[in-house]
């Protein structure tokens, strides 16, 4: 009797466990994605996510409901995040977008598959979702997906060396938390992450007393809220450390780090790196080179760890010089040139320029005179003879690959100096083109396509022309309305015209004019040429070396220095 009670009360207690799963597994589906993103990284222990993520794939397919079909392939990306497994689940969202019709899915789909292929270092295919995202949630009033968007772009510029630029991003974001304290708990994923992304900004622009409270906060908050983000803030602070010249507590939160993210690789990756430059700093040569080691390793299986792999080759490289191993030094040059090729490759189109490490053609020759030593010290083998002719022909190939760039950049610098040398003309021809047309068409046509009359059009152009011949822009910060009130119209009118007529946006067409007044300086100015890029860049009327570079490289292809210096070699030719 007593065994059937107990029995009875089991079944019951099961009854009831699976009665209470099943109503929290319908909880979770009424979620909306922000609080099942927050539900996910709360849930601790491995198994217990898998399992609950599991439950709801199930529940959601077997409801044949595409909103709950569309959570649960979301709570599997999330399950997968730092993987190309999470890209899959991004499409089954698309695909459920596609099926419903419904444009806030396809867009949520299209901003996590690109926060995936970020975490991929697929940065070219990112930024493509991000912008495709912005299209629809900049329609909404949903100003949180347009905040998340704006994190990830920063995060982009900071990949593409704009670091500068991406840590003005981060503070955007947290203004936005700031302003509503609720949205802290409401978002508080992404509120952490914003904090960290801040911090981490902080310290690539060297402001470390920033660093250090927002760090601090960060690993306040994160405990409170997100405990996964934990370790991050304590690599970001033990990074700070070292830089307010306290390594020995830098060291002691960054080895901390590599237990906390065995699985999180490129993380791992990171805190090697600073494990590794404080190591460096502290002269301790035989844990500084275990920790390069390591980064290799992590590289070689996780290959979007490259940024960091080539920092550390180059540390291997001048530790097997000191330690006179041209075995070693060998293989670590032809490591460095194939790292190079590869981040050539596939990072141009971000226009991201690494400058960390050895310059290639000096590889290049340090490689020949590497291999000279070892032919004569070798012993003349089947295996020294086919190193050799392999060697050869990696080198044959590396300098066409080199040659052939070479000859690409030298294109694009006689280009740009053809374009400078008839922009005057062509400005004249158009002008007069416009004149003519003006007078045909003035009896038809009242209004431009902008909605604009025809004479203001031209007023406006005729102001922006004497704008453009007085230079002013080189001396004087100018915004969309400052210029609009020295030229007496309005902001809307001077935009439209610009857009249309010169056919760029207001910020690109006065970046185009600065770029403009370098080259043809540069071109007729000796002197000028001699100027630090710093220098040329302020008297160009820019703010900063890293914003005229990019600018210069998005109108011409070519690095300012690469220009200046094609321009020294045609001077001297011509004389």
């Amino acid at each position: 009797m007593r065994l059937n009670k107990i029995i009875f009360f089991i079944i019951l207690g099961l009854c009831i466990t699976s009665y209470s799963q099943k109503e929290d597994i319908n909880k979770l589906l009424s979620k909306t994605p922000e609080q099942l993103e927050d539900y996910y990284s709360n849930i601790t222990g491995e198994e217990s996510k898998k399992e609950i993520v599991q439950q709801v794939l199930i529940k959601a397919k077997k409801s044949n409901n595409l909103n709950f079909l569309f959570k649960g392939y979301f709570l599997k990306l999330l399950e997968n995040s730092h993987t190309t497994t999470s890209i899959k689940y991004a499409d089954s969202i698309l695909f459920v977008a596609k099926k419903k019709n419904d444009k806030y899915i396809e867009a949520f789909g299209k901003l996590y598959k690109g926060i995936q292929l970020y975490y991929e270092s697929e940065y070219v295919d990112a930024l493509s979702c991000y912008l495709k995202a912005q299209e629809y949630f900049k329609t909404t009033s949903n100003e949180f997906y347009n905040v998340k968007i704006h994190h990830y772009i920063g995060l982009l510029k900071n990949a593409s060396g704009n670091k500068a630029q991406a840590i003005n991003f981060f503070r955007d974001n947290i203004s936005f938390f700031e302003k509503d304290v609720s949205f802290q708990r409401k978002y508080k994923s992404q509120y952490i992450k914003s904090l960290f992304a801040l911090g981490d900004s902080y310290n690539r622009n060297n402001l470390y007393d920033s660093a250090y409270v927002i760090n601090k906060l960060g690993i306040k908050k994160s405990l409170q809220m997100d405990k996964t983000m934990y370790p991050f803030f304590l690599m970001t602070y033990g990074i700070t450390m070292y830089n307010r010249e306290k390594p020995e507590l830098g060291i002691d939160s960054l080895l901390k780090v590599t237990q906390y993210l065995k699985e999180k690789k490129s993380s791992l990756s990171d805190a090697h790196k600073f494990i590794s430059i404080t190591y460096k700093k502290m002269n301790k040569n035989e844990l500084l080179f275990k920790n390069l080691l390591k980064i290799d390793s992590i590289y070689e299986k996780h290959p979007k760890t490259i940024i960091n792999a080539k920092w550390a080759n180059s540390e291997l490289y001048t530790y097997y010089k000191k330690t006179r191993n041209k075995e070693k030094q060998l293989s670590t040059i032809n490591k460095l040139l194939l790292i190079d090729s590869i981040i050539e490759t596939k990072y141009s189109k971000l226009e991201k320029k690494i400058t960390e490490g050895y310059d290639i053609p000096n590889l290049l020759s340090e490689r020949e005179n590497l291999i000279s030593v070892l032919q004569k010290n070798s012993i003349k083998s089947k295996n020294t003879s086919f190193l050799f002719i392999f060697l050869s022909i990696l080198l044959l190939l590396s300098l066409f690959y080199f040659l052939r760039k070479n000859h690409i950049l030298k294109k694009r610098f006689n280009l740009v100096i053809e374009q400078s040398n008839s922009n005057k003309n062509l400005k004249k021809e158009k002008q007069t083109i416009q004149q003519k047309t003006s007078q045909k068409e003035k009896s038809t046509i009242e209004l431009q396509p902008s909605g604009i009359s025809e004479d203001l059009t031209n007023k406006i152009l005729s102001s922006l022309e004497k704008f453009e011949k007085s230079q002013r822009f080189t001396k004087k910060k100018y915004t969309l309305n400052s210029l609009a009130k020295e030229i007496n119209t309005n902001s809307s009118y001077l935009s439209k015209v610009i857009n249309l007529e010169k056919g760029n946006n207001f910020s690109n067409y006065l970046n185009n004019l600065k770029i403009d007044y370098a080259i043809n300086r540069l071109t007729k100015d000796s002197k000028f040429r001699s100027y630090t890029i710093k220098a040329i860049s302020e008297e160009s009327g820019f703010n900063n070396q890293l914003t005229f570079s990019t600018a210069f490289h998005k109108k011409t292809k070519l690095q300012p220095s690469y220009f200046i210096k094609q321009l020294e070699k045609k001077q001297n030719t011509e004389k």
